[in-house]
């Protein structure tokens, strides 16, 4: 920040998505029954803000060169994400482990599909990213559910005794960290006992921990690999799309330290998938990012501390019967509106094509999600706002 605390981003400021083939504001399924004039959307997790500068003069510099050919990716790519883990996380990643993915939910795909045969039972932690359950049917295997315990605060935890007796008949469990869309931040004695409980019963794990920047202020985000630096039977989803907004640019990593699953995985990508590493666009984006893009996310994430006062102050005052546990990690809220309405789906649906405010229906994410709805709040603090004033509106009158 500059000198007074001001920021040198400017968060604040609405960009105009329209006419950037913007799935969050302008994709035609979301606009079949609305204006584009009037929409509002908290939807879909990505950012409505210009990314880092220096991101953008890295695309610039590529583009500008004018000729985009096949290309390799270089070793400093490599090292701009072991430097980052290393210095923001204390993960130290062996850089032979490093495997390139098009995204998390294709590289949670792919590893199912090498970890599993039809019929082994996945396990993961409901209301959760349901992308999780639809690529665990996808792959002919069963869903096996540990739910989250949300108390009367909103506030989650893990079932280990439920995990305990789930982890008998798993083959594999999914673990989102930090978790969407509750917004918990695991603790190191929480993911210790995870990984306990699992690798005690030969239980792999993957690990999404795609939000893993997008903190509180104070808050620690843990990498499990970090904690079990031998073990094998562990898979750490990772990518800059989430922290920087660069998901349009389809670039993942997949850090798999066993080395067999590692030379399938890449045998996969090769043969089954045929996309085996990152565009020159991507490779430039997301390397200006970890090297140079610290300043811009730690303005961010101040800015997202603020948004979340905004919404608890707002709650407050407008909405008391709402239920809210400020999110450790992500800028997503995850909001307990059953003291309102319980079909939740109907609400959200009927609140778009009313109002044009777009959110997400908690019953998608499972067990656990319905009365709840899960908002963006990486927007403009005008936006946000005005989203509020509607939704609280709405509400209020069911």
């Amino acid at each position: 920040m500059k000198a007074g605390g001001k920021m040198k981003y400017d968060f604040d400021s609405p960009v105009s998505r329209r006419d950037s083939n913007s799935i969050k504001w302008e994709s035609p399924q979301l606009l079949k029954n609305m204006e584009i004039s009037n929409i509002l959307p908290l939807w879909v997790a990505d950012m409505d803000f210009v990314v880092a500068e220096p991101i953008r003069q890295a695309l610039l510099k590529r583009v500008q060169h004018g000729v985009f050919g096949y290309s390799y990716v270089d070793e400093s790519y490599y090292q701009a994400i072991i430097s980052w883990y290393q210095r923001r996380h204390a993960f130290a990643i062996d850089r032979e482990s490093i495997c390139f993915s098009p995204g998390i939910v294709p590289g949670i795909a792919y590893l199912l599909r090498l970890l599993t045969q039809p019929g082994d039972a996945v396990l993961i932690q409901p209301p959760v990213y349901y992308p999780f359950a639809a690529e665990i049917t996808n792959a002919g295997c069963q869903i096996v559910e540990n739910p989250l315990l949300e108390d009367e605060n909103g506030y989650y935890r893990m079932d280990f005794a439920d995990l305990q007796e789930k982890a008998k008949q798993a083959k594999v469990m999914i673990l989102c960290s930090p978790h969407n869309p509750v917004g918990r931040v695991w603790t190191e004695a929480e993911l210790r006992q995870v990984a306990d409980i699992c690798f005690s019963h030969d239980v792999f794990v993957i690990t999404d921990e795609i939000h893993n920047d997008l903190l509180r202020k104070n808050i620690r985000h843990i990498c499990l690999a970090s904690m079990y630096p031998e073990e094998q039977r562990l898979v750490t989803c990772l990518s800059a799309s989430k922290s920087f907004n660069l998901a349009g640019l389809s670039c993942s990593s997949l850090i798999i330290p066993d080395p067999d699953l590692r030379r399938r995985y890449k045998e996969y990508l090769q043969q089954v998938v045929h996309v085996s590493s990152p565009s020159v666009l991507a490779q430039a984006a997301f390397q200006a990012a970890y090297l140079e893009g610290e300043e811009w996310l730690d303005q961010l994430c101040a800015y997202l501390d603020g948004s979340i006062v905004l919404v608890q102050q707002f709650l407050f005052e407008q909405l008391p019967l709402a239920v809210f546990y400020p999110p450790q990690g992500s800028y997503l809220i995850w909001l307990n509106v059953s003291a309102y309405v319980q079909d939740t789906q109907a609400f959200v649906r009927d609140l778009a094509i009313k109002t044009g405010v777009v959110l997400e229906n908690g019953e998608l994410f499972g067990a656990g999600g319905r009365g709840h709805l899960r908002l963006n709040i990486a927007c403009p603090r005008g936006l946000l706002q005005r989203a509020l004033q509607i939704l609280a509106q709405q509400l209020k009158s069911v």
